[in-house]
C-alpha cells in the first residue's frame, strides 16, 4: 500500500492541484483522501487538451476515470457548491453526474458551512478592519472557529451555555432522515442565527464603518435575509430536502455514507472481503496506492501559521499521517492480511513565495510582481491581491520542522524564465530588538560588523510576526535561465545548467531533495530529477 501524502510547504496556491492529477494519472491511484480544507479550495488542475477545473471539493486526480474521493471527518463541507461542482465536473469530464457522485464518498463527522456560516465570517472579518485574517468570506474556516468556540469545555463552556453547540454535521442530517424529524437541526440553525445578530448587534457601528462601498448593499441584504423571525427553520429545511432529494437521486453516496471501508472494499474487485482469500487481497492492498489531498499551506496553519494572517483550519500534515495510520489498521484488521503501508510525504512549493492578501511575506519584491503573472490566481476583496517574494529557505526550513517530509516537488519553475538573475534567502538581517523572547524564537548570529543575522525559526508565537517586521533579507543570488526545461529533436527532456544549479541550490538550503520538477499546468509539464518515486 503506498499512501501520497501531498502537502503545501508555503502559503497555499503551491500548485497541489496539477501535482496530484500527475500522480493519479500516473499511478493509477485508486482513491483520493481530502484531509483538510474545504469549499474555499481552488486546486486548478489543466488537461493535455486545455480543459481545466477549479477542483475545490472534489480530488484533484478525478479526471482519472478510476479514481474516487473520500472528504475525510477533518473537511469543512458546503454541500451545495458540492453539487454544483459535480454539475460543473461532469460537463467537462464527459461523465454524467450520477457517475460522479458514485464516486464520492462522505465522512457523516464532516461540518457543513450554513449560510450563517459564511455571513458570520464575512461580519468577523468587517469588524477587525485593518487587522483582518484575510479569510476568504466562504464560511469554511468560521464553522471550524465556532464548532470550537461552542464546545463544552471550550473557555468555560460560555458560548456552550448560552448558545448550545454551533456546529452542523452530515451526520446531523443522517439522523434526521432516519427520525423523520428535522427539530434538531432546526435548533441549531436557531442557535447559529442568535450567534451571529448578537455578534453583529454588538460590532454593528465598526462593522458598517469597515464595510466598503460596494459590499454594503450586500451585506445589509444578507443580513435583513438571514435575521428574519422564521428564517433559520425555512433555511434548515430547505438544506435537509436538498441533501434528502440528493441522498435520493445518488444512491451510491447514500448507502457507503457512513462506512469507509467500502471505499478500500470497492478497491480490491473481484477479491471477496474474507479472511480465506488473505493472498489474494494482500497482493491487491500491496499495490493499492491512495493519495492524500491538503489543502492551503502549513504557514497560514492555525497552530503553526506565522499570526494574526492565519486560518482557524489544520493544514499540516499531522491529520494525513494520523488517518493513514487508522486506515492501515482497518485494512489489516478486517483482511488478515500482512502487508507493509508506504508513507511518501510530499511537500509542495513554488520556486519563489507567493501569498493572497493580508499577512506577512518577507521576500516580497515589486520586481516580481512586476515580471510575474499567474493568471490562475484571482484577487478580490476578501482574499486580497497575489503578491510574489523570492524562495525563503528560514521560512521553508521552519515548515520543514513542522511537516516533516521525505521529498520536495518544486512548482511554477518556468515562471523564472527570462530572469537575469535569480535570488534565494537563506537569512535575515535584523534590526530589532534583541529580548529573552526573541533569543527563544531564532537560531542567530553576530557577523564581524555586529550585525544580528537570522538563520532559522525555532518556534512558533504570537509575537513571530512583529520580529520578522524587522528583518530584511539577506540573498544568494545564481544566473538565471531562458527556459527552465530543454527538448531534444528526440522529445528528450533536460533540465537547463543554471536552473539545475538553482533547484541544487535550493536543495542544500532546505535539506529536503527535490525529486520533481512543474514547469507547467498540465500533467504532461513535469519531470522527475530522481527515481525514487517509480517504486
Amino acid at each position: 500500500m503506498h499512501n501520497y501524502i501531498i502537502c503545501g510547504m508555503q502559503f497555499g496556491d503551491e500548485g497541489k492541484g496539477t501535482v496530484i492529477d500527475f500522480l493519479s494519472n500516473r499511478y493509477k491511484a485508486s482513491l483520493i483522501v481530502r484531509y483538510g480544507g474545504g469549499s474555499q479550495a481552488s486546486h486548478t488542475v489543466v488537461m493535455p487538451n486545455r480543459k481545466k477545473h477549479k477542483f475545490s471539493q472534489l480530488g484533484s486526480g478525478m479526471f482519472c476515470p478510476q479514481t474516487k474521493t473520500y472528504l475525510s471527518s477533518n473537511m469543512i463541507v458546503n454541500l451545495d457548491e458540492l453539487f454544483k461542482e459535480v454539475n460543473s465536473f461532469s460537463n467537462k469530464a464527459n461523465r454524467v453526474e450520477e457517475q460522479i457522485v458514485s464516486q464520492v464518498y462522505i465522512s457523516p463527522e464532516c461540518y457543513v458551512v450554513t449560510p450563517y456560516h459564511k455571513l458570520m465570517n464575512q461580519l468577523r472579518e468587517l469588524s477587525k478592519g485593518n487587522h483582518r485574517r484575510g479569510s476568504l468570506g466562504t464560511g469554511v474556516s468560521e464553522a471550524r472557529y465556532m464548532e470550537y468556540i461552542s464546545q463544552e469545555t471550550s473557555k468555560g463552556g460560555r458560548v456552550f451555555r448560552k448558545y448550545g453547540h454551533l456546529g452542523v454535521q452530515i451526520k446531523d442530517f443522517l439522523e434526521a432522515k432516519e427520525k423523520d424529524s428535522v427539530d434538531e437541526l432546526v435548533k441549531k440553525y436557531m442557535a447559529l442565527q442568535a450567534y451571529m445578530m448578537d455578534f453583529y448587534n454588538a460590532h454593528q457601528k465598526v462593522i458598517r464603518e469597515n464595510t466598503p462601498n460596494f459590499l454594503k448593499d450586500k451585506i445589509e441584504e444578507d443580513l435583513y435575509f438571514l435575521s428574519m423571525p422564521t428564517r433559520y427553520e425555512q433555511l434548515a429545511v430547505s438544506a435537509y430536502r436538498k441533501f434528502v432529494k440528493n441522498m435520493d437521486k445518488y444512491k451510491s453516496l447514500c448507502h457507503t455514507i457512513n462506512d469507509f471501508e467500502c471505499v478500500h472494499r470497492d478497491y480490491i474487485e473481484g477479491v471477496q472481503w474474507q479472511k480465506s482469500k488473505t493472498h489474494a487481497v494482500k497482493r491487491a492492498l500491496e499495490n493499492y496506492r491512495v493519495i492524500y489531498e491538503g489543502s492551503q499551506g502549513v504557514m497560514i496553519d492555525k497552530k503553526y501559521g506565522i499570526k494574526p494572517s492565519t486560518t482557524e483550519l489544520d493544514t499540516s500534515i499531522n491529520y494525513a499521517l494520523k488517518f493513514a495510520k487508522d486506515t492501515e489498521e482497518i485494512l489489516k484488521k478486517n483482511t488478515n492480511a500482512s502487508f507493509q503501508a508506504h508513507n511518501h510525504k510530499i511537500g509542495v512549493a513554488r520556486a519563489y513565495y507567493a501569498r493572497h492578501g493580508f499577512g506577512i511575506l518577507p521576500t516580497e519584491d515589486s520586481f516580481l510582481e512586476d515580471h510575474l503573472e499567474d493568471k490562475s490566481e484571482e484577487n478580490n476583496y476578501w482574499n486580497g491581491t497575489f503578491r510574489y517574494g523570492w524562495f525563503d529557505a528560514v521560512l521553508f526550513r521552519y515548515a520543514q520542522k513542522v511537516n516533516k517530509v521525505n521529498e520536495l516537488w518544486l512548482t511554477c519553475i518556468d515562471m523564472l524564465n527570462g530572469l537575469e538573475e535569480v535570488k534565494v534567502c537563506n537569512s535575515y538581517l535584523y534590526t530589532g530588538l534583541i529580548d529573552p523572547k526573541f533569543a527563544s524564537l531564532f537560531d542567530y548570529y553576530f557577523d564581524n560588523e555586529k550585525n544580528v543575522i537570522i538563520t532559522n525559526i525555532r518556534r512558533n508565537s504570537t509575537h513571530l510576526k512583529g520580529y520578522l517586521e524587522y528583518c530584511t533579507p539577506i540573498y544568494i543570488s545564481v544566473h538565471g535561465w531562458k527556459r527552465a526545461i530543454l527538448k531534444t529533436y528526440t522529445n528528450d527532456r533536460f533540465i537547463e545548467a543554471h536552473c539545475q544549479n538553482y533547484i541544487n541550490l535550493l536543495s542544500a538550503l532546505t535539506g529536503v531533495s527535490i525529486t520533481l520538477v512543474s514547469y507547467g499546468p498540465t500533467r504532461e509539464d513535469k519531470i522527475f530529477i530522481t527515481r525514487s518515486q517509480e517504486k
